[in-house]
């Protein structure tokens, strides 16, 4: 597949077509995708990290039970939590309003911030709406059965594509869902597997020198006395940074899992309702009439 030539969207594919285009898609759309990313969201991400960094620090800093400050300790944890569902949030509207653009303009490659920054900000509300509701339903779902929490998991995986694509309402994007993956709930479910545990592997493959670098130090520090606070403040200093960077890069892969999920979709698409081939056919017409000054027959 070349990266100057637009991928195509609706088609069906199969498991390793999905897989390779999701990665031929973020190889076309790394700069675009990512300064998106990271002009928008990536502050809001930021943000997230140095709370949680700080928050685990916290719970590290000391030996003694007696002296945490549990009051602290909750509330640092609920802000964390908090704020992590509406930058996830954030995230979801602008991965998925960079692919809604790409596919529906034909200047995919002037698509700019701003663009993005447009679409995602109509959207957001609803999907940090659809953020609660996918979370309480898939933990309601493992808490019942793990069967049922699988099949919530895979179902509502297209909650947020379908929302931006087809511009419909919550209510609607979640009776889709169940019609979409209905009879393909195992494809669905093995695609999301299958990418979470590539991004995993990167995940490791690119913490692992940040870890290297700064748990080493901390570590030798840290055995020096009983609590990592005899460690002094550089070494908590380090350990936020490592932190962050953990979490920085789980928000940026999580975008993988996104676009494999937007595949997905757009394969179930093809395959239920022949989206691409109609889209095709409507446009014969406009080709025709484009180029029928030259045409001879």
């Amino acid at each position: 597949m070349e990266l100057n030539q637009k991928i195509s969207f609706y088609e069906k594919r199969d498991f390793g077509e999905k897989i390779n285009v999701t990665f031929a898609f973020l190889r076309q759309n790394f700069v675009p995708l990512g300064k998106s990313i990271l002009f928008i969201a990536g502050p809001f991400i930021l943000l997230v990290a140095v709370v949680a960094g700080v928050y685990q620090a916290t719970l590290l800093n000391t030996d003694d039970p007696e002296a945490f400050d549990y009051m602290s300790i909750m509330t640092q944890s609920s802000l964390a939590s908090f704020l992590s569902i509406f930058v996830s949030a954030l995230l979801v509207a602008v991965v998925y309003a960079y692919v809604v653009l790409y596919v529906e303009r034909d200047d995919y490659r002037n698509i700019t911030v701003s663009d993005v920054w447009d679409m995602a900000k109509q959207h957001y509300l609803s999907i940090v709406l659809s953020v609660f509701v996918y979370s309480v339903l898939t933990v309601i779902g493992f808490m019942l059965l793990f069967i049922p929490g699988f099949i919530v998991l895979a179902a509502l995986s297209f909650l947020f594509i379908i929302q931006m694509k087809e511009r419909i309402s919550i209510g609607e994007a979640f009776s889709r869902c169940f019609k979409l993956v209905s009879d393909n709930y195992l494809s669905t479910l093995g695609l999301i597997f299958i990418t979470v545990i590539l991004i995993s592997i990167l995940g490791v493959i690119i913490t692992l020198p940040f870890s290297i670098a700064l748990g080493v130090p901390a570590f030798f520090s840290i055995t020096q006395g009983p609590a990592m606070s005899d460690a002094g403040g550089m070494m908590q200093v380090l350990f936020i940074i490592l932190q962050v960077v953990s979490s920085l890069v789980s928000h940026l892969l999580y975008a993988i899992l996104l676009i494999a999920i937007a595949f997905q979709y757009s394969n179930l698409v093809e395959k239920k309702e022949a989206a691409g081939l109609l889209e095709s056919v409507g446009t014969i017409g406009s080709t025709k009439e484009a180029d029928g000054q030259d045409e001879t027959y």
